[in-house]
């Protein structure tokens, strides 16, 4: 039986250094880092393109995402595109 954190690893939710965030923390932390990254050079952050990459994740993650604003997803494995 897979624990909690397999579980979150194989969804893609384990962050820098090991750290299991949601989807929502993950995002805050992406969209923090391009705003802080724009802000040093002068770029405006709405410029920026977030594109979601997934492996083997169930459409009730990637619903979540889409959710949560993100438009642009790559599936690398086309049979979970077309479930």
């Amino acid at each position: 039986m897979k624990s909690e954190k397999d579980s979150a690893n194989s969804k893609g939710l384990c962050g820098k250094g090991g750290v299991y965030m949601s989807i929502e923390q993950n995002l805050t932390v992406i969209r923090k880092n391009i705003k802080d990254a724009c802000k040093r050079t002068g770029r405006n952050p709405e410029s920026v393109k977030i594109l979601a990459v997934t492996k083997t994740v169930d459409a009730q993650t990637i619903n979540k995402a889409i959710a949560l604003g993100i438009t642009d997803i790559g599936e690398n494995r086309v049979q979970e595109l077309l479930s």
